[in-house]
């Protein structure tokens, strides 16, 4: 073929597609005129219609929101993020995620992310995030632009005192610990078992003290309120028993051990150690699950923490001014049968109804707590140097006013014990 005719080959097809395409133009400039063709957009797709007939969809891509937040609002994207967390701590070495996160109930949904725990600080290179123990704060690993550090923590900073130290918060990006206002709660107490308690009547009339850890407050507030009602003390701290069947702290059976003896007893002393904001250790649950009811000393927050059917289930005793106005209200209790047993009754209460409360979405998280951390890391990804956009803010706590519980400035007058 010529250069001239390959030339007019050329022009003829260039001038078929020319005509074609101002044809199509025009056919649908004329039908959308005239109503023949219109479009119409979906949330997920859209819809080229031909008159009342013919109608073609096409579908929008999808893509993953909200990641972190305990909710996902759309599909997540066919390539599954892989995210491996290293757990900077010497005691937590080779713990799976139910011993770092004992008290989490079972998760309501699968991960859409893809993750794991590693131990191995070599792998620091390849990592997505570290949880750093507060344990090792001493030890602090070599941080990255795009590196999160969470913080990981589960005593008050009268523990740990560079809780309360500006410089060393601003490290971090996210928290782990007993507060509820942490990124990622991780409570002490645990959902409790609802076993069935002895009979009222089956009870002593006493008041179990059971604790070894005689901090002032604690030995003066039992020796205060023996004055005015009947305690029996097993522990180191005043005891007054002198067998006590009670196993060691740090043996195997010393918490069965602890729940067989408070479950004799009609209350129990739940005493903490710090009255700091929403800290609350495992010797609530011991008299919940032994069928004894709870005498709490400790954190004015306990009853904003709990679902509604444990609200009821102790006693607070910041709302009595001193042990003896304590003591009147348990011999109430003692003299009326059905009163004491109201605050048992959260055992048969509905616990499958909505709660809102920040223990039950821990008991009933959408996520288990690992895939919470692992979606947000997943989510702040995209959004360039973490530790740009939040940094953790001092943790305060104040030592607790052994005169305020004493009520050192009531008048109290000793009632005798029969």
């Amino acid at each position: 073929m010529t250069y001239q005719s390959s030339h007019l080959h050329n022009m003829r097809t260039k001038s078929k597609w020319l005509i074609a395409f101002v044809s199509l133009m025009g056919f649908a400039i004329y039908t959308y005129r005239y109503n023949f063709l219109s479009v119409r957009t979906t949330a997920n797709t859209v819809q080229v219609m031909f008159g009342s007939r013919v109608t073609i969809s096409f579908h929008k891509p999808t893509n993953m929101t909200n990641i972190g937040q305990g909710d996902l609002k759309n599909k997540p994207p066919a390539h599954v993020p892989q995210v491996k967390i290293l757990l900077w701590s010497q005691t937590l070495r080779n713990k799976d995620e139910t011993q770092i996160f004992p008290n989490y109930g079972k998760a309501k949904r699968s991960c859409p992310v893809k993750y794991h725990f590693v131990y191995d600080r070599k792998q620091i290179s390849s990592i997505s995030g570290v949880i750093v123990d507060v344990k090792a704060a001493s030890d602090l690993p070599p941080k990255t632009r795009h590196m999160p550090w969470i913080l990981l923590y589960d005593q008050p900073p009268l523990v740990y005192r560079m809780l309360e130290n500006k410089t060393f918060m601003q490290e971090f990006n996210y928290s782990i610990g007993y507060r509820m206002d942490s990124d990622f709660p991780n409570p002490k107490i645990s959902e409790p078992e609802a076993i069935q308690p002895l009979d009222f009547h089956q009870k002593y009339d006493y008041i179990a003290a059971i604790f070894s850890n005689c901090t002032k407050l604690r030995t003066d507030y039992v020796r205060e309120l023996s004055k005015y009602s009947r305690v029996k003390s097993y522990g180191k701290c005043l005891r007054n028993v002198e067998k006590n069947n009670i196993a060691r702290i740090g043996e195997e059976n010393y918490i069965a051990s602890k729940k067989r003896l408070t479950r004799l007893h009609k209350f129990t002393l739940s005493l903490m150690k710090f009255d700091c904001h929403d800290y609350v250790d495992d010797t609530l649950n011991h008299a919940w699950e032994a069928g004894s009811l709870p005498l709490f000393l400790g954190t004015e927050s306990l009853r904003d923490m709990l679902p509604k059917y444990l609200k009821s289930s102790f006693i607070q005793i910041s709302q009595f001014t001193n042990p003896q106005h304590l003591a009147e209200k348990i011999q109430e209790l003692i003299n009326n049968k059905e009163d004491y047993k109201r605050f048992m009754s959260w055992r048969t209460k509905n616990k499958n109804q909505s709660d809102t409360s920040p223990m039950w979405r821990i008991w009933r998280p959408s996520y288990s707590p690992g895939c919470q951390i692992a979606m947000a890391i997943t989510e702040n990804r995209s959004k360039g140097n973490v530790q740009a956009q939040k940094t953790l803010k001092p943790i305060i706590c104040n030592q607790r006013d052994t005169n305020k519980w004493l009520g050192k400035n009531q008048k109290i007058t000793k009632v005798t014990d029969d």
